[in-house]
């Protein structure tokens, strides 16, 4: 892309971007939708000397558009700069398109075909989908992946996604990618991915705790834990279940396979739901 008359680039310094994100509080400041771009307010960038944080902000499409065609002013751009939605309402979010085919869930180390509860802890649904009964009714994304301190950082209510930040730092998109962080000593974060042609909700990185269990999955593994029990997971399919994942507090052990460093370890395992009781695996200890 060409730069404008001034010479300036369309590329904007990471660090300007990041000053940007944070004013305003990581969403379109009128809506709170990610994606989102950056805008030049006032100046537009046709006649910006400079990429200057002061006069931009962030978009979503439909509103960028709006303020293109004047239907959003730019008195209206710069109270919600001031004002920005995410601020007042403590999330910014991102809506999938309602699908009219069953998506795939991924986790590192996990795989799930869904319509399922594709991980339930401590009796409650972390991440489901349902729907599908027929070619009228859509398919329903549900989750709600919390902290090590018990604060939602992602809720996902019939395909609407939230990202709360209360304390968030910083939530960046790369293309389809968006990674959240949190600034606190033990850090909690999610890197979440939507590919729409591969029909994957896929996260590359997530961290869920609730009730003494844990979900820490990131690289190629998925670690999960029951008390003081730990399980690995690698490469793990499971397809056609009512519960793919559930993690329970009880005194019963169900999975115990140690791996080379003693601890609790799967991989390479396919579980069809048309040969179970219904849950693929279940982690309780």
């Amino acid at each position: 892309m060409k730069p404008n008359k001034f010479g300036l680039s369309r590329k904007i310094p990471d660090g300007v971007k990041r000053v940007i994100r944070q004013e305003a509080r990581f969403g379109c400041v009128v809506c709170g939708t990610v994606p989102f771009q950056y805008e030049h307010i006032d100046p537009e960038f046709a006649e910006a000397r400079s990429h200057d944080p002061a006069r931009m902000t962030l978009l979503c499409a439909k509103h960028n558009e709006q303020k293109k065609k004047r239907l959003l002013s730019v008195a209206d751009v710069l109270h919600f700069k001031a004002n920005p939605f995410t601020l007042g309402q403590r999330y910014s979010q991102f809506h999938f398109v309602q699908p009219r085919e069953p998506l795939l869930f991924q986790i590192p180390g996990v795989r799930f075909e869904t319509p399922m509860d594709a991980i339930r802890c401590g009796g409650k649904r972390v991440l489901n989908m349902t729907g599908g009964r027929s070619t009228d009714e859509p398919f329903l994304i549900r989750a709600r992946i919390t902290n090590e301190f018990g604060r939602v950082v992602c809720r996902i209510v019939d395909n609407e996604m939230r990202f709360f930040g209360g304390e968030l730092a910083d939530l960046d998109q790369v293309q389809s990618s968006f990674k959240m962080t949190y600034a606190q000593k033990t850090v909690s974060d999610l890197e979440f991915e939507f590919l729409p042609e591969e029909k994957l909700v896929k996260f590359a990185k997530l961290k869920h705790y609730d009730k003494g269990c844990a979900i820490l999955a990131e690289g190629d593994s998925c670690r999960v834990y029951s008390g003081s029990l730990k399980q690995t997971f690698r490469n793990i399919g499971l397809t056609r279940m009512a519960c793919g994942i559930e993690l329970i507090r009880a005194r019963r052990l169900y999975i115990d396979v140690a791996d080379r460093n003693g601890h609790g370890g799967m991989e390479n395992i396919l579980l069809d739901g048309n040969n179970s009781a219904g849950i693929g695996i279940r982690v309780a200890g």
